[in-house]
């Protein structure tokens, strides 16, 4: 069932700090003298990784995404669905609560600056294109990119969200979540090489094959034109010291990025192979560490082992995927150190 959230265009600007906030982000992405770097794949791959460090998402990664996303109650929610502002904040103030958490104490970090600063990004994305609308879709896709972890695992995620019940990419989906993702560099003022078009989904894998799962995380090792910037920001997290380099001059910047970059292999090993048939929905509450459960509404959320017959299947095979990463992320918890 979908569900439109009442004043989702409320972006909350009665705030001044937020205001402020939200502007002052991309005043340092300005200063940051990026532009000075010829190649776009480069530039964009740049401005993100400084917006995502900015905001402290480098330290959060996607299985910390999927459990916000599911405490929030996105998970069985319409993709298309709006949401509210008030949503949103909530959602991400959560992410970075949980994130304080798990830091040692000799690394803090300002938990109020970093939700603000990313909630106006996000909404500044959305604004980048005209009579665009915060979805369901808007809040997964761009966590998704912008959070930090493995490629291939927030491919996985990806594909999760824009598959059928079968596991064949739906490509009225892949189009939504292309239109979604791109928001991000035309954000950072990148839309003329990477801004979304109604052309793209089509021109990124064959038409006379059915994309599963395995064709779809090739992406890692051979993206198509406009995605081929999100590869290379994994690989700048690997390679710390490129993000500085924006201090140099363009022609020592050009230098150094190529030799940085050289270090890192373009023969990159193949991603694993995954079975194709979506796998089945887990119980999570036989898997999910114990925690104290504050309210009814998330102790059914944890108890439930399918979704309620009133869901639709389509968002009962979103879920599958989202399981799976999930009970991936508390066996590496719980292996030995």
């Amino acid at each position: 069932m979908v569900m439109e959230e009442g004043g989702q265009r409320d972006r909350g600007r009665g705030t001044p700090v937020a205001e402020t906030e939200g502007r002052h982000i991309l005043v340092e992405l300005g200063e940051q003298n990026l532009d000075a770097i010829v190649l776009s794949t480069y530039r964009t791959s740049c401005k993100i990784r400084f917006i995502q460090k900015r905001c402290n998402l480098h330290l959060i990664d996607i299985y910390n995404v999927i459990e916000a996303v599911r405490d929030a109650g996105l998970n069985a929610v319409e993709l298309n669905a709006g949401i509210s502002v008030t949503r949103l904040e909530n959602l991400v103030f959560s992410l970075f609560n949980q994130l304080s958490k798990r830091l040692p104490t000799t690394h803090n970090i300002n938990q109020r600056e970093s939700a603000v600063l990313l909630v106006e990004f996000l909404l500044a994305a959305i604004d980048s294109e005209p009579d665009s609308r915060l979805t369901v879709l808007s809040v997964k896709a761009m966590l998704a990119i912008l959070c930090g972890g493995k490629l291939i695992d927030k491919l996985r995620y990806v594909f999760s969200q824009v598959s059928d019940s079968n596991g064949v990419l739906v490509l009225s989906k892949f189009d939504s979540f292309l239109r979604e993702a791109l928001k991000l560099p035309t954000a950072a003022h990148e839309g003329p090489s990477f801004g979304y078009t109604h052309t793209l989904a089509r021109s990124c894998f064959p038409q006379q094959k059915r994309v599963m799962l395995n064709m779809f995380l090739d992406i890692v090792n051979d993206p198509p034109p406009c995605l081929v910037w999100l590869p290379l920001l994994h690989r700048m997290a690997n390679v710390e010291h490129v993000y500085l380099l924006h201090k140099s001059s363009a022609t020592k910047l050009s230098r150094a990025l190529s030799r940085t970059l050289g270090c890192v292999s373009s023969r990159e090993p193949p991603h694993p192979i995954y079975p194709e048939e979506p796998e089945r929905t887990l119980n999570l509450s036989n898997i999910v560490p114990c925690r104290p459960i504050g309210n009814t509404s998330e102790a059914m959320l944890l108890s439930s082992q399918v979704p309620e017959s009133s869901k639709s299947l389509a968002a009962a095979q979103r879920m599958n995927e989202e399981h799976a990463l999930i009970a991936a992320y508390v066996n590496r918890l719980q292996s030995p150190r």
